[in-house]
């Protein structure tokens, strides 16, 4: 500050006009003594001889006090300059950047009289380039900032004021700073400032952490929810598809009943595949996992969408050729595909473009992971991103995008579920989606899965044999839900099977015991009162390796048991499913040699 640079100046210019006046007058007087001795030695006669005694004697008083002030007068000096040489050294390394200014007229202009070397750092200015010139010409955003007008209110009442933090933005340099404004009783103005941008930068994002993490801890308690009502409608579901299925198999093509069945098939249809988005978006559905390229799934999807997405969008891709296989549920990356650029569309009805780009990505610990996303971690990742041109989102749209049933559109135009969906599936398979968005600028969405080092699984799968008769096959149907389990027992009854029905492992592993060696399939839920239909069926094919195995569940509670089907290649069947689809499962099961 100019009060610590300059006071002691000040001192020093008050006190070297008087040493100056001094060192004069003991010239003077010393002069005159040396002629009035001359005088009375060699008796010019001039004056008095009193007289000149007593000016003699004056003239000496007078230079002993002259030479007695310069005496004192230099270690005062001395000790002057070096401390304005101290509070100089205090004004240039303080860690705050100081601006002094002088002020021009009624307040009406301010100019840079000294700037100290963090001042210069921070404004990226050099002092000797701005000393004597106006604030508004070296920083034309004070007067945008508000500070102009401090400086004037300041220099008006002389009352200290404080611009609080603001982003100062002057040639491309952003940076944010908060200024303390106060007047020397000389007139001029300091300003003191100080960079910020770091802690600023550091507080929003700690902000949207914990936004994020908020935001996680809501999706999960809500995917909870949903994952419970799911998981008890698709049993419901699955009772009223299968015993539609029943009556429409039994009803002749003729009969008007044939067509309301037709609906109540397709009614429950839909809401089998609502219950599916649930589950994905609580991360509570059971995945058939398969090492594939997403690239192949991109371009099914794609062939499908053209017929669905109006003509004046337009499809770009930008596919990786080098793409590293991951190990997901095909259906779902199609989900997942589908979803994004149905939403792509809806963005943009005047028309506009869909991009999709799939590559390779490695995320380590050296500054690649965002702390404010929580799901990124390191590791190798398969990035599938899908962009469009149209109208963008707010930041309060984005806080909410991925949260169910939350929808900007139109009544009866959208559930609401397609991103929380996509969410839940990423989150499965263990990846995350990002996004990016800014209103009339498009939006893109990242959504990163786990690399796999395997090689992808290229094998067409043919559409499979019809479901063969059972020929008197015995089938152990093991399954708490009275409901499904009469569905079941009714299906595979018609089709020429026989069975044992219970409802729990314990009564299960009794009939196993008992009757073991004639069972020929153990077709188990998953999910069981008393215990895990996986573990039963492990523990039944230890003691009978030529036993067949179907499982079957609509809710993945625990992951690890969903790993142990995937690991062991357990047959699976998920809830709801049709008659139809049932009996091809088992036909396949008692047809394949590796079953």
């Amino acid at each position: 500050m100019r009060i610590l640079k300059t006071s002691h100046l000040e001192g020093r210019q008050t006190i070297l006009p008087l040493v100056f006046f001094m060192i004069f007058i003991f010239i003077l007087s010393l002069s005159l003594s040396i002629f009035l001795i001359c005088d009375i030695v060699f008796g010019t006669g001039i004056g008095n001889f009193l007289v000149k005694a007593i000016l003699i004697a004056g003239l000496g008083a007078i230079t002993l006090i002259c030479i007695a002030f310069c005496f004192l007068a230099t270690p005062i000096l001395k000790n002057l300059e070096e401390n304005a040489l101290h509070f100089r050294e205090l004004f240039q390394n303080m860690s705050s950047a100081v601006a002094i200014y002088r002020v021009v007229g009624n307040g009406q202009d301010f100019l840079f009289q000294d700037i100290n070397r963090a001042g210069e750092l921070l404004s990226k200015v050099s002092r000797s380039k701005i000393i004597g010139k106006s604030i508004l010409e070296i920083f034309p955003s004070a007067r945008r900032s508000g500070l102009f007008d401090i400086l004037m209110r300041v220099w008006s009442s002389g009352v200290p004021e404080r611009l609080p933090l603001h982003e100062y933005n002057e040639g491309g340099t952003i940076q944010w700073v908060e200024n303390y404004v106060l007047k020397l009783p000389s007139g001029e103005i300091v300003a003191m400032y100080n960079d910020l941008t770091e802690k600023y930068q550091a507080e929003e994002k700690r902000l949207k952490l914990e936004e994020q993490l908020m935001q996680a801890d809501k999706m999960e308690s809500v995917g909870r929810l949903a994952g419970g009502i799911a998981h008890d409608f698709n049993n419901i579901l699955q009772s009223l598809l299968g015993f539609a299925e029943l009556i429409d198999a039994g009803t002749e093509k003729g009969d008007p009943r044939k067509e309301y069945i037709g609906e109540i098939l397709n009614s429950g249809k839909r809401a089998a595949s609502l219950t599916s988005q649930l589950l994905a978006f609580g991360r509570k559905q059971m995945f058939e996992l398969k090492i594939i390229d997403i690239n192949l799934e991109v371009r099914k999807a794609e062939t499908m969408l053209r017929r669905i997405i109006p003509e004046d969008i337009q499809f770009e891709t930008d596919l990786s050729p080098h793409l590293m296989p991951v190990k997901v549920d095909p259906s779902q990356i199609g989900q997942i595909v589908i979803n994004l650029a149905v939403n792509a569309k809806d963005a943009m009805p005047t028309g506009g473009t869909i991009a999709f780009k799939t590559y390779n990505t490695s995320l380590d610990g050296s500054g690649s992971i965002d702390n404010t996303i929580p799901e990124r971690r390191a590791g190798h990742f398969v990035v599938l991103s899908v962009s469009d041109t149209g109208s963008g989102m707010s930041k309060d749209v984005m806080s909410h995008i991925f949260e169910p049933f939350f929808t900007t559109k139109e009544l009866e135009k959208g559930t609401g579920l397609g991103l929380s969906v996509i969410y839940g599936i990423a989150s499965q398979h263990g990846g995350w989606i990002e996004a990016e968005s800014e209103e009339g600028k498009g939006s893109t969405f990242n959504v990163y899965l786990p690399a796999c080092h395997e090689r992808a699984d290229t094998t067409v799968v043919s559409p499979g044999v019809a479901g063969l008769p059972g020929n008197g096959r015995l089938v152990l149907l093991v399954e708490d839900e009275e409901i499904v389990r009469k569905v079941a027992e009714r299906t595979l009854k018609i089709n020429g099977y026989n069975l044992i029905v219970t409802k729990e492992v314990s009564e299960a592993e009794k009939v196993f015991r008992e009757q073991g060696e004639k069972i020929d399939l153990v077709f188990s839920d998953v999910v069981l009162p008393d215990g895990n239909g996986v573990k039963m069926a492990s523990e039944m094919l230890k003691k009978k390796p030529a036993l067949k195995i179907l499982l079957s569940s609509g809710y993945a509670d625990d992951l690890k048991t969903w790993e142990h089907i995937s690991q062991n290649s357990y047959p699976f069947i998920r809830k709801p499913y049709s008659i139809n689809a049932l009996l091809l499962c088992i036909g396949k099961i008692f047809t394949s040699s590796n079953s």
